[in-house]
């Protein structure tokens, strides 16, 4: 991984333009907990290419770094746009069910837990670890609380 995030830093300082680097630099700085970091990443690319295929991807990523930052509410609202985009992205509904759990909108985010599973019928929480890999302890279990709130099966 330290290989990848070099090259990816090397790409950025190589051409501060090029809009895939700051993406993909900004999974990584998420997925190691460097939240804030990756929301800078995210908003960056999605300045430089705002009409990217591979949006719905960026709008996934900053709700998944705004929910590890308990912004609940801005959490939700990237996730549903990233849904709108590409309404079986697993992930975006996972995060949107545990931000309703976690804004207590408990019945929303029962609904959305219940469509989650229909996408994912094998996923678990006892198997979030492997399905999304996230390093930091903390935020695995913040996900991983939203979700069994929103009555997401363990």
């Amino acid at each position: 991984m330290a290989e990848g995030v070099a090259l990816l830093n090397q790409a950025q300082a190589s051409n501060p333009n090029l809009a895939a680097a700051w993406f993909l630099g900004a999974f990584c700085h998420l997925l190691y907990g460097q939240t804030e970091r990756a929301v800078e990443h995210f908003t960056r690319a999605m300045y430089l290419s705002p009409v990217d295929p591979e949006l719905y991807r960026m709008q996934v990523g900053m709700a998944i770094a705004h929910y590890f930052l308990g912004d609940f509410a801005a959490a939700a609202s990237w996730a549903e746009t990233s849904i709108r985009s590409l309404p079986s992205l697993t992930v975006a509904r996972a995060i949107l069910a545990a931000s309703q759990a976690m804004l207590g909108k408990q019945q929303e985010a029962q609904q959305t837990a219940a469509h989650l599973q229909e996408l994912a019928p094998l996923l678990r929480l006892d198997a979030l670890a492997d399905w999304l890999p996230i390093r930091s302890r903390v935020n695995l279990a913040l996900l991983s609380e939203g979700l069994a709130k929103a009555g997401f099966p363990s």
